[in-house]
């Protein structure tokens, strides 16, 4: 049986609810998000949680097209302990690949590094997480020390 954290629109949190108590809460609560315990991947959010939380602020990029900065409109949800995550922005959609092994992400995030498209790099923004914080970052495909 699964396990969930469910947060309310109130701010009330509960921590380890089983699939049931989750459904019934869904059905009866103001509830704003559910993630799962184990792993702690937001699985739903609320439309009103969603509008209230609108772009994630602070964070910017510059896009090789534009030529301007942008603001992602995606939320960065940060790893759990002991978890990779590797976080590529481009004009696509913010994709995200978590994994448990340090090798794969090591080597997912120089993929993506070297990933090109024509004559300049796919990605206009990588970065590579371990517990929740920044290991390693390119920008337009260099590397950058952090």
């Amino acid at each position: 049986m699964e396990s969930y954290n469910v947060r309310l629109m109130c701010g009330a949190q509960f921590t380890d609810v089983p699939d049931s108590v989750m459904f019934q809460m869904l059905e009866q609560l103001n509830v704003r998000d559910v993630a799962s315990y184990e792993t702690g991947e937001v699985l739903y959010q609320s439309k009103a949680a969603k509008a209230e939380d609108g772009k994630v602020s602070g964070i910017t990029r510059a896009s090789v097209a534009v030529r301007g900065v942008k603001e992602y409109d995606e939320p960065i949800v940060l790893p759990m302990a002991k978890e990779w995550l590797i976080i590529t922005h481009a004009d696509i959609p913010t994709c995200s690949y978590r994994t448990d092994d340090e090798q794969y992400a090591t080597k997912r995030f120089e993929r993506s590094v070297s990933s090109m498209w024509y004559d300049g790099p796919f990605y206009d923004e990588v970065r590579l997480y371990h517990n929740g914080r920044v290991i390693r970052a390119a920008v337009l495909g260099h590397e950058i020390v952090l």
